[in-house]
């Protein structure tokens, strides 16, 4: 039979600049406590910090049952022959799905040991390793370990208050990058997206509101705080729809005041520059 063949990127100077510590570092440091930043805790002002686990007693011992997995799944692999047929391939990829079952299970003993049982907690605690860089979706699968990844990093930054970006709000990442500006939550984040969502859903009898009035209603309710471009787009339904309706309050008479695409927190954010219309 026939063996098949075997087979960072640094975001800017700005982001250069910013801390980037290391493993060392982070494990004399504490880690977050997501509780401390959840939209039903708000307005608590700062995440709260517990201690670090310790780590496992016998983790040597875990790893090699899990490699002992990942190893019997390459030997099936490596079983695969020119003449197989389909009907053998699935069954082989029924065998393999059981074996990385298995070895999923082995890190996840790994993860409560280290006291890191939720996919969310470590995602942050990952990023803040990282703090800074850009992060590859693929490296935050790895560290979730379960498919809905992309679900667990929106909840972070929307539900928490974390200072993720991606390409909807860091134009210049690629799709799949990640980026944590900063080492703490910002509960005012969470609230701007509990009030985006409420706005986008608002409605007069007849139909639903405008974009423009409600991209006005919302940059009203988080006056002075500049919204995100991704907030935009989520309350006037899509990023063009966002960008017509600035336009268009500007017509109005709105005073824009638009952040620098450099900033490292808040990169193309919008405010209004008064609560009052200069044609008003």
């Amino acid at each position: 039979m026939s063996r098949p063949h075997e087979h960072r990127s640094v975001f800017c100077e700005s982001v250069r600049s910013l801390p980037n510590p290391s493993p060392g570092w982070y494990r004399r440091h504490p880690f977050p406590d997501l509780n401390g930043c959840h939209e039903r805790s708000l307005p608590t002002p700062a995440c709260h910090y517990r201690s670090a686990m310790a780590p496992p007693t016998q983790p040597r011992r875990v790893a090699d049952r899990a490699a002992a997995k990942l190893q019997a799944a390459c030997a099936e692999l490596s079983s695969v022959g020119d003449d197989i047929g389909p009907e053998d391939w699935l069954l082989l990829r029924a065998r393999i799905g059981r074996l990385l079952a298995g070895f999923n299970s082995e890190l996840g003993v790994l993860d409560e040991s280290f006291g890191m049982t939720s996919a969310q907690d470590r995602i942050i605690r990952y990023l803040l390793l990282r703090q800074g860089e850009v992060v590859t979706k693929d490296e935050i699968s790895g560290v979730a370990g379960i498919s809905a990844w992309a679900r667990r990093v929106r909840e972070l930054r929307e539900d928490h208050g974390w200072v993720i970006h991606t390409v909807h709000t860091m134009p210049r990442l690629g799709p799949g990058q990640y980026v944590l500006a900063t080492d703490k939550c910002d509960p005012g984040l969470a609230r701007a997206w509990l009030l985006a969502r409420e706005k986008a859903k608002l409605k007069v009898r007849g139909g639903r509101v405008p974009a423009k009035a409600r991209v006005l209603d919302f940059l009203k309710a988080v006056h002075p705080r500049p919204a995100d471009p991704a907030l935009l787009a989520h309350v006037a339904a899509s990023a063009t729809e966002a960008t017509r309706a600035i336009e268009e309050l500007e017509r109005d008479g709105w005073s824009i005041v638009r952040l620098s695409a450099e900033d490292l927190v808040n990169p193309g954010g919008i405010s209004l520059g008064s609560l009052k219309s200069d044609k008003s």
